[in-house]
């Protein structure tokens, strides 16, 4: 999803006036009822009646605001920081995340900038399948993700393992659970996006329920389990879906779970995935090095005070 898109759909929602919205973007009026249309077009509602001059909230598009302020607010947040890392200069390291990894690449940064303040780090969201080429051509210099390296050229090094959760509709008959199993919802449609958009993910969704020898009823999404028109299904009924535990932890997410979303552990064997940091072979660049080292480290201190903390045992 564009944050341009998501910005326009504040801005006009805060202004309830084009005119006065673009004033604020600093854009003419046509490219931000093209970003309003082009966001409507992809979650599939109306977010406003035009009631010239002035324009007026949907039922959907008033529950919608919320979620997206705190995205933009999320966004805007991220883009500061990196602006000051990279206006001090000297070195930049350019990193591609995967999807509901925030929290970890920020404890990371956080940490890196201890260690070296004058490094910038530029971010781009990149789906894990799209990071290896993204790698290959000097897009990124690290990047996140959960898929597994098949190339020569490429490193890789496991950081963590996350669970997966479960997405249903607050009225679900096991929507109170604090775990399930796949045998539990056998009977329920599987919110499925399309495999080439994340095929690691689907593979390994399927394969589960295979594994469980379930063969689930499939509905083809046009979104992913995280963005907001698969979410608006799973609070409708229409399904389930699952996602990992590092998108719960997204504030977006969570704020869904009082909007018609429960959101319950996956308790299923081999449903664990590895998170790794992945680089190009051979990099000379102590920028880079550097970054990695740091990378280990942040993993590796977060990993000790869980393993202090009263009462907590390893998964």
């Amino acid at each position: 999803m564009d944050f341009r898109h998501l910005r326009a759909f504040v801005v006009v929602a805060e202004e309830l006036h084009f005119t006065r919205a673009a004033e604020r973007l600093h854009i003419s009026q046509p490219p931000l009822s093209r970003h309003v249309r082009q966001l409507e077009q992809e979650i599939g509602v109306a977010l406003f009646e035009r009631v010239r001059p002035r324009v007026v909230l949907t039922t959907a598009g008033h529950r919608l605001l919320r979620q997206a302020q705190e995205l933009v607010a999320a966004s805007d947040d991220f883009l500061s920081v990196a602006r000051v890392l990279r206006d001090e200069g000297v070195g930049l390291v350019k990193v591609g995340i995967g999807p509901g990894l925030w929290r970890v690449i920020d404890r990371v940064r956080a940490h890196h900038a201890k260690r070296f303040p004058y490094v910038s780090i530029d971010a781009a969201d990149l789906m894990s399948h799209e990071q290896a080429d993204a790698l290959l051509r000097r897009r990124i210099d690290v990047g996140f993700s959960r898929d597994p390296v098949n190339s020569s050229r490429l490193w890789s090094e496991p950081l963590l393992d996350e669970g997966l959760a479960v997405l249903l509709p607050k009225a679900h008959r096991f929507a109170r659970r604090k775990a399930l199993r796949l045998k539990d919802l056998s009977g329920d449609t599987l919110l499925l996006h399309d495999r080439k958009c994340a095929p690691v993910a689907y593979d390994r969704w399927l394969g589960l329920y295979a594994a469980a020898k379930i063969a689930p009823k499939v509905m083809t999404v046009p979104a992913l389990p995280l963005e907001q028109a698969t979410l608006l299904l799973v609070a409708a009924g229409r399904g389930i879906c699952l996602v990992s535990e590092n998108v719960v932890g997204n504030s977006s997410l969570l704020s869904h779970r009082s909007q018609g979303i429960a959101v319950v552990s996956l308790n299923e064997p081999g449903s664990r995935i590895s998170v790794s940091m992945v680089w190009r072979a051979n990099e000379k660049s102590s920028t880079v090095l550097q970054f990695l080292q740091s990378t280990r480290d942040a993993i590796r201190s977060k990993r000790s005070r869980r393993n202090e903390a009263p009462g907590y045992s390893a998964a």
